[in-house]
């Protein structure tokens, strides 16, 4: 009889069939976003005191600086629409069609509003209603469109103090400061500086203001953590109040249970 034996020369080379972990798709990281790059306060207060003492050593009233003040403007006018172009097109390249949330402002004070646990329907109502989904290609669109309609209100009203009131002076602020607000723009950190912001943009916010209603704030949820904790220790002491007091009880019925008993010991043994 011939016993089938186990041959390992020629298993050895065959290897088994597994579905390898490494190529299995990795679940997708946390995405680290780049901190908005904002103004500093001396950098504008120090862009109007420039434009100020320029008004005053020249004669801003000179055909000649009248003129260069005109170039400049249409010069920061030109610049900022092809950017707007070069954005529009890149954006349109890159077609990036993650999903995004925004938040319509109305939506936070509703949720303020609604405080407790019954409120939870009108915190799912809001969210649901208030909030719109878009891609970040189409919200950087949209941004786009937005700074674009930005420029018509200061082109009118520049329009009427130059023209009109023959100002100079609010022409030139209008540049430099154009120029320094289109660098610091969140477009401008994106498409050209290459940082990855997060969307939708956040607004950027004065650091004294800032850091006051954060303050303010801190000092409200500080309060209100003391006023939780006080209330809770308030409930734990009245808690152990009524446990003393239904202790006592309980002692004082035992106390009486063992009276009776020892009256009738005595009355059986009488």
């Amino acid at each position: 009889e011939e016993i089938d034996t186990y041959d390992e020369d020629r298993y050895s080379d065959e290897e088994p069939e597994t579905t390898s972990v490494s190529k299995l798709s990795k679940p997708a990281e946390d995405v680290e976003y780049d901190i908005m790059l904002t103004p500093p306060a001396m950098q504008q207060f120090s862009v109007s005191i420039g434009v100020m003492l320029l008004s005053n050593r020249i004669d801003i009233l000179d055909q000649k600086a009248v003129r260069i003040a005109r170039f400049a403007f249409l010069a920061y006018i030109i610049s900022t629409q092809i950017f707007l172009i070069y954005v529009r097109i890149r954006a349109k390249k890159i077609n990036d069609r993650t999903p995004i949330t925004i938040n319509n402002p109305l939506a936070s004070l509703v949720q303020g509003s609604a405080v407790g646990g019954g409120n939870a329907i009108v915190k799912s109502l809001a969210d649901q209603v208030l909030s719109t989904q878009t891609t970040i290609l189409e919200y950087d669109l949209k941004e786009v469109k937005k700074m674009n309609g930005s420029l018509l209100f200061p082109m009118v009203f520049l329009y009427f103090l130059h023209f009109k009131m023959k100002q100079v002076q609010p022409l030139i602020m209008q540049t430099a400061t154009g120029f320094l607000n289109l660098v610091y723009s969140p477009l401008f950190q994106v498409y050209v500086l290459g940082r990855n912001l997060e969307r939708p943009f956040k607004p950027p916010t004065n650091p004294m203001l800032g850091g006051g209603m954060e303050g303010m704030q801190n000092d409200e949820d500080v309060e209100e953590g003391d006023d939780a904790q006080s209330d809770s220790s308030a409930a734990i002491g009245e808690t152990e109040e009524e446990d003393v007091e239904a202790g006592e009880e309980v002692d004082v019925s035992s106390d009486g249970e063992g009276d009776d008993g020892e009256s009738e010991y005595d009355s059986d043994e009488d």
